[in-house]
């Protein structure tokens, strides 16, 4: 059960939303900092994303150039790799 004090607390931190929410320059300042942050981490995904890639397909050519010094052929190599 929640204690009187949590009670209130939570009361006076929704009354100062509600109160908040009536500024729009406020709410525009809000929004505005809710679309950088969502932008920011989109980004930081994709940059994470591209390096997976950029690794994933240094690696495969890493790979195939071994196989290629061992004398396999490009027939050989490719029914190693994976399809997609």
């Amino acid at each position: 059960m929640l204690k009187s004090t949590n009670v209130t607390a939570i009361q006076e931190s929704a009354d100062a939303i509600l109160i908040l929410n009536k500024d729009k320059d406020i709410c525009n300042l809000a929004k505005e900092r809710e679309e950088a942050e969502m932008d920011y981490y989109s980004g930081l995904l994709n940059a994470e994303a591209k390096g997976r890639a950029e690794g994933k397909a240094e690696a495969y050519a890493e790979l195939i150039a071994g196989w290629k010094a061992k004398g396999m052929t490009d027939e050989e190599i490719q029914k190693l790799l994976p399809t997609n």
